[in-house]
This record gives C-alpha cells, structure tokens and sequence, in this order.
C-alpha cells in the first residue's frame, strides 16, 4: 500500500467530498474510520458521503488485498502517519536531536488528527496544539515580529598544530565585519518603521574545523570581540560540536576556520488578541463507535467539541475533539488536557501503539 506523494486537493478533493474526485484519499480513509463525522465537517457546513468514500477503499484496495474496508483505511491512515514520522526523524535524529526530548507543535485542519500517530512513533512525551492551530500560519503572518538579516562570507582560520585553535584570529577584523553587518540591519530596520533603540541585534558567526564541509552556528556575545572572547567562542563551537557528532568527534589538531559572519535585528510588534476558553461548565459527551486504528477493532470514543470545554478540563482517549475548523483524536491510553490558553495538550507516555 502506498500514499500519496499526491494530493487531490479542495478540488476535486477526497471522494467523500463529492466534487469528483475518484481516488480514495486519508480523508476518506479517517471517515470510514469514524474519527471524523460526516455530520460535522466544517462545524456542519459540509457534509461528507461516507458511503461513496466507503466504496472507494473497498475497490481501489480493500478487495485487491484481500481486507476488511475498515483494515484499508486503518492502513492507510498508520502509512501516512509513518510517512510523517519518518520526515520529522530527518530534522531530529538526522540533526543530532532526540525526538524524546522535544514537544510535538501540530497545527493546521489535519496536523490534529494525525499528530498522536506519528508523534506515538516518534516517541515524543507530548504533543501541543494551540489554540491558533486552524490559521496557525495566518496568526503566524500577523503576530511575526519584524526581522532583517545581513551576513558576510569571510573566511578566517586559526589554530592547526600544536596551537591552541584560537590562536591567530584577528579581532579587530572579526569587530569590523560585524559593525559592518550591524549598521545594514539597522539601516534597514528604519526603513520599516522602528527606530535604532527599537531593534534588537543578535550576532553569530559559523564555524568549522578545517577541510570541514559542515558549519556549526556559534553566537557572539554582546560587546567588541577580546582575545578572550575569541577562545571563549571556539571553545562553544567545540561544546556544540561534541553534542551533535559525540563525545571526542573534536580535532583541535586541525584548527579552525570562521566561514560566515551574520547578524539579526528584530522589532517587535503588538500581537494579537487570542481567544481563550469561556465555558464554565464540562461538555457532554456524544459518543460514537470508531475503528481503532492502532488496535484494529471498533471502540467507543467519546466525542467532545472543542470550544465548549472550559480550561482545565481533561480527555481521556479514545476520544474525539471536534472543532469547527478541526478534528484532534486521542489515542487509548493518550490524555488531552485544555489550558487556560485554550491550547489543547496530549500526553503520550502511556499510549497503546
């Protein structure tokens, strides 16, 4: 079985959307599911065909496989929750990160609804979904400080030998790459609206060991760069460098080599208002009967909407959290927990995988 890496869109959209579109899709395998409703999509604004979505797996893979509708779907739904995690194993385990030591951010229409599948492989504690996370880019555009950035290629080596690896950068260089850096971003900040004493500056420079291909960001302290803070540099590169390749990766034999000069300067801007939980009292539950897709059988799932729980209030999974813009599923063993920002957050540690 395989899925995607084509989309069908809005249009003509999953088959349940019926506009269309002929291919079975993850949307049409999440109805079958019953994980999302055909009654409340888009807060009851559309509704969906689960039986033309039903008939869709049933041809296009159920039957050529020899499975249940209810298996296809669950199928597609743990491939394309692989397929995720996969991806996001790239940008930690292949950056030198554990996955176990972060909080999941997942937003977006169906970031919510498949976030406990793939963040359950991943191995993540818990998973965060704000309150924004319907127009979480939309609020991203609006809420955004204002930034500007400017650097430099420059290369500078030092060290090699017997020599302490700091030894032979040239201070008075490094003071003037970066004054040069500064005043491009201030110059530019002004030109969007903020004034000197307005923008904040941070400065870093990358750093490699020699006949290296691969930079280490190391930011610079405030202040004119000392010899002092010349070594003090260095050795946060080599800290940093250890931490991503291993403990005794380092080769200050080889010495060291200054390849990028850059320098960030940030305005902040009023953000705006969010809103936060109103409801004082705990929602009723509407149960409904789901395929479990990690266990494989059908289960009862409670099913509460979103902004009628009050903060503080907690779900215990299976369960199903409809939004009007929105569906988030907590897995068994997975709890969900409304804050008093109105983010909803899952706890992972004893899910059933």
């Amino acid at each position: 079985m395989r899925v995607g890496p084509d989309s069908a869109g809005a249009v003509p959209g999953p088959v349940c959307y019926g506009r269309g579109g002929k291919l079975a899709t993850v949307t049409d395998a999440d109805l079958v599911l019953g994980i999302l409703s055909p009654d409340n999509f888009l807060g009851g604004r559309m509704k969906l065909d689960v039986a033309a979505g039903t008939a869709a797996i049933r041809e296009q893979i159920a039957t050529p496989l020899g499975m249940s509708v209810e298996a296809a779907a669950a199928g597609i739904r743990r491939v394309v929750d692989g397929h995720m995690a996969d991806t996001l194993r790239e940008v930690t385990i292949g950056r030198g990160h554990d996955p176990r030591d972060f909080v999941l951010l997942a937003y977006g229409g169906a970031g919510p609804l498949h976030c406990v599948g793939y963040g359950a492989e991943l191995g993540v504690p818990r998973i965060l979904i704000p309150s924004t996370s319907m127009a979480h880019s939309a609020y991203g555009a609006l809420a955004s400080d204002v930034q500007q950035s400017a650097e430099r290629s420059l290369v500078m080596r030092a060290g090699g030998g017997a020599r302490d690896p700091w030894d032979g950068l040239d201070c008075d260089a490094i003071n003037a790459v970066l004054a040069e850096l500064e005043e491009r971003c201030l110059a530019a900040m002004e030109q969007s609206g903020f004034a000197r004493a307005q923008s904040e500056l941070t400065r870093s420079i990358d750093m490699r060991y020699r006949r290296q291909t691969h930079d280490l960001m190391v930011p610079v302290p405030e202040g004119p760069v000392t010899p002092a803070t010349a070594r003090e540099l260095v050795e946060a590169f080599e800290e940093s460098y250890e931490a991503v390749y291993g403990k005794g990766a380092g080769f200050r034999f080889a010495g060291i080599e200054l390849t990028t000069f850059r320098v960030v300067a940030v305005g902040r801007t009023r953000k705006p208002s969010i809103r936060k939980p109103s409801a004082a009292t705990a929602p009723k539950s509407k149960p409904r009967r789901i395929f479990e897709p990690a266990m494989l059988t059908w289960v009862e799932a409670e099913v509460f909407q979103w902004l009628e729980m009050p903060a503080g209030f907690r779900v215990s999974g299976p369960a199903v959290v409809e939004h009007p813009e929105t569906t988030v599923y907590v897995g068994p063993g997975q709890h969900a927990l409304l804050d008093n920002a109105g983010n909803l957050s899952i706890d992972l540690t004893e899910s059933v995988r």
